[in-house]
């Protein structure tokens, strides 16, 4: 389901169909500028959402999608401008978390999210300007930080990358 509906411009809304044994949404509805919200799908068995809703600047609200089978959702909710919130979704299988809020403007909180497996973090919330309250990631509890490598540590503070008000964890 790579791309099937990438840079849709007049797509507002999807209708529901089956998506079960669907393992790769990569940029499913990228650039859909006008695409307010998304039904939920069965995603069980995906692997691959990165870049899935990337620059859907409409989107208001997203279900809770079963993402405990992902690795990658770098750039999921890049630019999305009108999302305020988002639901729980499980990271624990996630490894690259690159840009994923990027440009989220009006993203105000995020539920926790865990880091533990991952490697890549790069503005993860660059430019969520509007993030205030405790940003909950965990990544230094059991995190295998090396003494002898003090860029792993720049690698946690690039994800938060131009925001401007927050707490860590």
């Amino acid at each position: 389901m790579s791309y099937m509906f990438a840079q849709d411009f007049a797509l507002e809304e999807v209708p529901h169909f089956d998506t079960r044994n669907v393992t790769d949404m990569v940029s499913m509805f990228i650039q859909c500028r006008n695409l307010k919200t998304v039904p939920h799908f069965d995603t069980s068995s995906v692997t691959k959402m990165n870049g899935m809703l990337n620059s859907c600047e409409s989107l208001v609200s997203v279900p809770k999608f079963d993402t405990s089978k992902v690795t990658s959702m770098s750039s999921m909710f890049s630019g999305c401008t009108s999302l305020t919130s988002i639901p729980d979704i499980d990271t624990s299988s996630c490894t690259d978390f690159s840009w994923m809020f990027e440009k989220c403007t009006s993203l105000t909180s995020i539920p926790s999210i865990d880091t533990r497996r991952g490697s890549e973090f790069g503005n993860m919330f660059d430019g969520c300007t509007n993030l205030t309250g405790k940003v909950n990631v965990v990544v230094v509890e059991d995190y295998p930080l090396d003494p002898e490598a003090p860029e792993q540590s720049e690698v946690i503070q690039d994800a938060f990358t131009s925001v401007y008000s927050y707490t860590s964890t």
